[in-house]
């Protein structure tokens, strides 16, 4: 059992799914994305079809013309894809407001 505040990623190796926790642990999983997204709270947000963040996690991200990416406090890349990255970098900035708030 893992807690959700634990993990910083979810990313796709076909056929298994890599959660990567804060302690840099890496667990391999027999998994669909679509499934996995399904069961997660909102402080989690799909960056691509083979990617899925936890926000809480988010350090920086970065707009240039052809890539958006998304820099992790475990010192991570992950690059959004086009897709996504709008609906991403909304949920950032709403998530990072909230965070904010709470304090």
């Amino acid at each position: 059992m893992i807690a959700y505040k634990d993990i910083v990623f979810f990313v796709t190796d076909r056929p298994y799914i890599i959660i990567e926790t804060e302690k840099k642990e890496r667990i391999h999983i027999q998994a669909s994305m679509s499934r996995i997204v399904k069961c997660l709270p909102s402080c989690f947000c799909m960056c691509s079809q083979s990617a899925i963040i936890n926000l809480s996690y988010v350090n920086a991200y970065e707009n240039d013309q052809h890539t958006f990416r998304i820099y992790l406090r475990n010192g991570c890349i992950i690059n959004a894809s086009r897709r996504y990255h709008t609906i991403l970098k909304t949920q950032i900035v709403a998530f990072k407001k909230m965070m904010m708030n709470r304090t």
